[in-house]
């Protein structure tokens, strides 16, 4: 059950989901602008959200202009064959409106969240030092960049409870913010809890909510069948094209707890972490002394992966359960460079 209606947002939140078109950030919004929740920003991580903004831009911008130098050099040829053009002369990135045009997006989430910012002034620089010197949450890796904006955002929670008698969740993904416990303060290291919570409290049905908990459980087989597929095609598709991907094999499948994301009328999105066991067969070029030379490896792997189902269905015709559609509407994947990881850790080819 909800401690409290109050929930921070650290930046990483934002930057780690890809700003602010990502689905659970948007029901969370939703949930603020509904007054069930009060969601909170500090002016701090305001201003840190707005700086990664400019940061991610700036990098995307380089990678891009080597990508055209690349192409410039590698692929004049193709510039007359139709089809290729677009693909070549791509258009130029201007760092000042695309930042404007998600920082809009920044204050469209703050006004539509009806989202309110705790200040930082009054707050006591005596705490901060104290726990710096002690090496105290959020210092003790020596990440002072980092560290010392954290400790002012923590403090100026701390003081805000204070001095309006009032508790707060902490979302962060940042194990410095995550792992920061007081009397005043829960932490939660993700988005899809607090959703969670939000929906198994928030104009509560119980009755509703045993209806999802006997979709998933009547539905278990043809759940991991949906996860297996999507797992599959994704991996294959995405890993880079250095990387040949074929014979992907789940083997296994364990769920956690899902957390309720959404539950709208008709649509019902859930999210859990899943532990996979997998096969496939991969070829990738390695660099030799003297020439580049085409590889063969069979890998058997076990992970964790993140995973969205979407049940459409009708609380109403819960007598009719066979008319419910599921839907396996995300999964995550290793990276490039985990696959990588795996590749240099084998003894044969």
């Amino acid at each position: 059950m909800l401690k409290t209606k109050n929930i921070f947002l650290d930046a990483e939140i934002f930057v780690g989901s890809g700003y602010f078109h990502n689905a659970k950030l948007i029901e969370l919004a939703k949930h603020g602008g509904n007054e069930d929740v009060t969601l909170y920003l500090t002016e701090i991580t305001v201003n840190e959200i707005r700086s990664n903004i400019k940061e991610d831009i700036n990098t995307v911008i380089h990678q891009v202009n080597e990508f055209k130098k690349k192409v410039h050099r590698n692929g004049r040829i193709l510039k007359k064959i139709e089809g290729f053009k677009e693909y070549i002369e791509l258009p130029k990135i201007d760092s000042k409106t695309d930042f404007n045009k998600i920082n809009q997006s920044l204050n469209d989430f703050i006004e539509k969240g009806k989202v309110k910012l705790i200040p930082y002034q009054g707050i006591e620089l005596k705490n901060i030092l104290d726990k710096y010197f002690n090496r105290e949450k959020p210092f003790g890796d020596g990440k002072k960049k980092y560290e010392f904006p954290d400790a002012i955002v923590i403090e100026s929670i701390e003081k805000w409870c204070f001095d309006n008698n009032e508790k707060i969740y902490v979302i962060s993904g940042d194990s410095d913010l995550s792992d920061y416990t007081s009397d005043n303060i829960y932490p939660l290291n993700k988005v899809s809890t607090i959703l969670n919570l939000i929906n198994r409290e928030i104009n509560v049905n119980q009755a509703k909510l045993e209806w999802i908990d006997k979709i998933y459980n009547d539905n278990l087989g043809l759940i991991e069948l949906k996860i297996a597929k999507r797992f599959t095609e994704k991996f294959i598709d995405e890993i880079s094209f250095e990387l040949d991907v074929s014979d992907v094999q789940v083997e296994s499948l364990r769920f956690f707890d899902y957390s309720i994301i959404r539950q709208d009328e008709g649509d019902i999105i859930l999210q859990m972490d899943v532990d996979i066991d997998f096969s496939c067969s991969i070829s990738y070029t390695k660099r030799t002394w003297e020439d580049f030379e085409r590889k063969h490896a069979n890998i058997d792997k076990a992970t964790t992966i993140t995973v969205e189902l979407e049940f459409e269905a009708y609380f109403e015709d819960k007598e009719h359960n066979q008319d419910i559609s599921i839907h396996c509407i995300y999964t995550s994947i290793p990276s490039e460079e985990d696959v990588e990881d795996w590749i240099d850790g084998l003894d044969y080819d």
